[in-house]
């Protein structure tokens, strides 16, 4: 069983955690755009939040800075998954969509 979330979505990195209590070493995880890579990171900092809920030891949490700022209109396809996994790790809250609906509304304003 993997579990985790994505708490922080911007143009320039994701911040998150995951946790599987089957697995002893840290997770290693890949955000994606259409498939492409576009920055990958291991999950082993400590978040004081996660070791209150006892999720593990706490040190689960991860920082994935993308290779380059992606387009704000990009944020929503943006999916990050344990490597070797297909479960895609869920939002928490509204990451990047505030970021994708301003930048969408700066670049087509008017409905004809």
């Amino acid at each position: 069983m993997i579990m985790g979330s994505l708490d922080v979505v911007t143009t320039t990195k994701l911040v998150g955690w995951v946790h599987s209590p089957l697995i002893k070493e840290a997770l290693q995880v890949q955000a994606t755009i259409n498939n492409k890579v576009i920055g990958d990171s291991v999950a082993d900092l400590f978040r004081l939040d996660l070791a209150d809920a006892k999720i593990g030891t706490g040190h689960c949490g991860f920082e994935i800075v993308f290779q380059r700022p992606i387009d704000p209109l990009f944020l929503p396809f943006v999916e990050t998954r344990v490597v070797g996994s297909t479960l895609a790790l869920p939002r928490t809250g509204t990451g990047g969509f505030n970021e994708f609906f301003s930048a969408a509304y700066k670049r087509y304003p008017y409905v004809p």
